[in-house]
């Protein structure tokens, strides 16, 4: 009987344990992107501030949500963007991945070789986690929003993170993604 007891016990401990482990990390990741909020609020200058004004209405007429974006380099302007959702029938018609690729367009390859640390990117809404994807893989990391998501948004996008590292699995296979880079090599010689 004692012995049943310290089994139910150590069982109980076990997954009270599991449990407040999962509560903190769900916790963690909820909150992980919230330092911003202990450092203070920065002016944006009104030139960027018309700017945004304006691309956002150009999102009104096309019936997108407006949220607008300004990507800027040592204080000048070099890509502008604004949702384009419903007006290109694109999912990634987000101002800020349209900010990045109107800066890559106008600039071509020399966008590359930019100093990073040099980019601001100024939205009127804080990026969603497509758009922040793009941004780190760009090494852009000076990101400046006017409104910021939700608890509830950021625990959806929270929910929605650990549902896709959760489903996600490799795939066995025959080196598809080796014979393509060997294909691209043999074709950019």
């Amino acid at each position: 009987m004692k012995d049943n007891i310290r089994v139910m016990a150590k069982s109980s401990l076990l997954c009270l344990t599991i449990v407040m482990g999962v509560l903190i990390c769900l916790i963690t990741l909820l909150f992980q992107a919230q330092l911003y909020r202990i450092f203070p609020r920065n002016y944006i200058d009104n030139k960027f501030k018309m700017e945004l004004l304006k691309l956002g209405n150009e999102a009104v007429k096309s019936k997108d949500i407006p949220i607008s974006s300004l990507l800027v380099y040592k204080d000048s302007i070099i890509g502008r963007g604004y949702n384009t959702v419903k007006k290109d029938k694109k999912l990634t018609g987000h101002a800020e991945i349209n900010a990045l690729n109107n800066a890559f367009h106008n600039l071509g390859d020399e966008f590359f070789s930019l100093d990073k640390s040099e980019l601001k990117l100024y939205s009127t809404l804080e990026p969603c986690p497509m758009c922040k994807g793009v941004l780190v893989n760009q090494n852009i990391y000076n990101i400046y929003f006017e409104m910021d998501k939700s608890l509830l948004k950021r625990t959806k996008n929270t929910l929605k993170n650990l549902f896709y590292e959760f489903n996600k699995r490799g795939i066995k296979d025959e080196n598809i993604q080796d014979s393509l880079i060997n294909l691209y090599h043999s074709k950019n010689n």
